[in-house]
This record gives C-alpha cells, structure tokens and sequence, in this order.
C-alpha cells in the first residue's frame, strides 16, 4: 500500500459558481491511514444516517454539531404505538430530519427521494438490516457500516461477545463499504495465518456473506475491565468511542472531497479474517466447570443478558448464570459449590469449583429449551436461589 506522506494537506482553492464541477481521484486506501488533521476546515457534507439506538443517535447529533448535513435518517420501523420510535428517529423529528422505516429502505418513493438528494455520504450505524445495493450506490462517496471488531476479524452479528469469550484485551471498530462486497476481493493464493483462528470461528459457511466490503477505517479500543459484559461494552465503551471515530472519518471524507480525493477503503483480501456465527445458548454458552476460572468467566460475561451462559444441576437442570468473577484458590474439585456467600440486602454469590480457582457467581435463573426455545425461570440472587432450590453447599454442578 502507499505511504500516506504520498497525499498532499494542501486545500485547493473553492470552485467559482461558474467553473466545472470536479473530477475526482478514487483511491483505495482507508482514510484513517490519511495524514490530516480532521479539524481542517471543510465543505460540509450531505449526510444520510442508517441505524438504531445509541450509537446512531449519538452520531446524528455530534456530526451535526460538527457542521455537516444530515438530510434523511433511517431508523427501526414504530414499536409498540405510533408514538414510541427508536431514539434516532424521535431525535430526527426533534431536528426536523426526515425520517424513514428501515423497511422503507427499497421502496421506490424514498430511493427516488434520495436520489433527487444526491447524498455525499451513507453512514450505517448499528444497522441490523441489509442495506440494499441500490441504495448502498447513490452516494457519491460511498456507503459505509459501522462494526465492533478490527476487520477481518470477527465478522458477524455477535462480534463483541466473541471478542470477550476469546478474552480479548483490545477491542475494535471498523467502517466497511456496503454495496462492494464481492467485486473488490482480492484473488490470492492460499493465505498462512499468523495466528490460530478465535474460538467460535466457523471457515467457509453460507452465512459469511456480510462485512466483507473494503475497510474504510478501523480503531483499536482497549478493553475497560470495569464493563466487563456485552451488554455493558455496547453503552459504555464502544458507543462513546464510535461516535468519535465516526465523526473524524466523516470530517477527513470532507476533507479529502475539497481535495479532490475520494477514498473508498482498503479491500479485504479473500480467505483472511474470521467469521463467528451468532451466539447461541447450548452451542456457545455451557460453562465447563473442568476449564479454570477465567474461561468460564469469559463465556458468562460475554453470554450476559443473550443468550445467557449456563451449566447443569446435578439434578440435570439448565441454571444459567449471570454476574461472574473469579476468586483464586483451592477449587478442591471441579463443579463443587464450595460456600454460600450471604451480604447485606439479600445480595451474595455462590463460589463454585473449577479446573483452577473458583467461579463466584451473583445471579441465577433455571431454563429449559422447549421447541428450539428457552423458557426462562425468574433472575434470583445466588443465596435466595441456593434456598429456592434447595442447594446446599457440596451440591455439584455440570
């Protein structure tokens, strides 16, 4: 790839109303590896804002703020009334943005619409449907998504929770292109991997089809310890840093446009990376009490609220498991409930036994998989569970 330094800063001077419109140098470099300061003032780009939740509505306002136009958002369809809509959509109404259905994206009103809009830039934003080609196409710079990992690795719905079942100590975010998936693979020979593929990670299925365009950034994010769970990174870690990186990509995009520069990512090389399968309850989350400590706690905390981590009763019950540390010391044997911890306001853990140390354990419930189903029983504390169940210390867990 060519170096950076190759790419002039120096801005050229605005095109008078009567000169030509601009032609531009398509590069197929990320522009995160683009040495400029993102702050450098700017032509404001159109913007079109595709996702849900936290991390769309975070980045609607911060790129707003940022000086760009965001000329249509499209957000989850209504929810349970007419009036509760997902936070980026009421968001946009508070701003007067235009706001769309996901299910609208193909209609051909709104594809009309926003080709008359001329976009500049598509940004997904935990988007969770497909964006189709035909949309993907009408924005002159490129329509990119937002995923949690430093692709190619973790490709796939569950990304995070993959990277802390695999302990992982840095996390990742990427922008990679829609719409360019299988032309702009590179052909190559076999690739020798560096390093042994994460657990969970599946090679040649039919469903790795996705997050395979080119890489138009990435940023490594140090793990924070005090959110140890999936459902604690999303808001408290990934979020906050994704809506910063989003918004230094969409400034240096601008910049690169007045410079008559248009970057469209690095393209993925065909057999790198890794693709892990969405998380699933009794194939990725049974705890093995024969593994130490630290394994079982890195499938609770990434199985957190879905699907849930989970081991057997002695009485051959699902009892699945939340809120998890380990304690070191004599496990005496793998499975055993060695002691009932009671604190105040009823809270406590329960230590069970492992192949090294001992797992603690905050939160239970009981489960059984009906029709390809969980049935879930209550979330108790673990002393209030221990009596509601009538385990007592030396009963074994599988």
């Amino acid at each position: 790839m060519a170096g950076t330094e190759s790419f002039s800063t120096t801005l050229p001077q605005p095109l008078e109303s009567s000169q030509q419109q601009p032609s531009y140098e398509y590069l197929d470099y990320r522009i995160d590896e683009f040495d400029v300061d993102p702050n450098t003032q700017f032509q404001p780009l159109n913007i079109v804002v595709v996702g849900k939740g936290q991390l769309a509505e975070g980045y609607l306002k911060a790129v707003t703020e940022a000086g760009h136009n965001v000329i249509s958002v499209f957000g989850p369809a209504k929810q349970e009334n007419d009036k509760d809509f997902d936070m980026v959509r009421k968001t946009a109404k508070e701003m007067g943005v235009p706001d769309y259905m996901f299910s609208k994206l193909t209609d051909e009103k709104v594809v009309e619409e926003l080709k008359n809009a001329k976009p500049d830039l598509i940004i997904g934003a935990s988007l969770t449907a497909i964006l189709p080609d035909e949309v993907a196409e009408l924005a002159l710079l490129g329509a990119y998504g937002w995923h949690p990992s430093l692709l190619p690795e973790y490709r796939g719905a569950t990304a995070v929770a993959w990277q802390i079942l695999n302990e992982e100590e840095e996390f990742g975010m990427s922008l990679n292109a829609f719409g360019r998936d299988d032309e702009s693979k590179v052909p190559n020979q076999p690739v020798k991997r560096n390093k042994p593929l994460p657990i969970g990670s599946v090679e040649n299925d039919e469903k790795d089809t996705l997050d395979k365009g080119p890489i138009l950034a990435r940023r490594v994010v140090p793990r924070n310890h005090e959110y140890p769970t999936t459902s604690a990174t999303f808001p408290n870690v990934l979020f906050p840093a994704g809506i910063e990186f989003l918004v230094e990509v969409t400034n240096k995009m601008a910049i690169a446009k007045d410079m008559g520069l248009i970057f469209r990512g690095e393209p993925q090389i065909d057999g790198t990376g890794s693709y892990q399968p969405i998380m699933e309850k009794v194939a990725h989350a049974k705890v093995d009490p024969i593994e130490p400590a630290h394994r079982g706690k890195a499938i609770i905390d990434a199985a957190s609220n879905n699907p849930g981590a989970w081991l057997y009763d002695e009485n051959g019950k699902m009892i699945s498991l939340y809120g998890a540390s380990v304690v070191e010391g004599d496990p005496q044997k793998p499975g055993m409930l060695s002691q009932i911890v009671e604190l105040e306001e009823g809270k406590g853990y329960l230590l069970i036994g492992t192949g090294q140390d001992l797992l603690a354990i905050t939160t239970l419930r009981t489960g059984e998989i009906i029709e390809g189903k969980e049935k879930k029983g209550k979330l108790t504390s673990a002393p209030q569970f221990a009596a509601d169940n009538n385990i007592v210390v030396g009963h074994t867990f599988t």
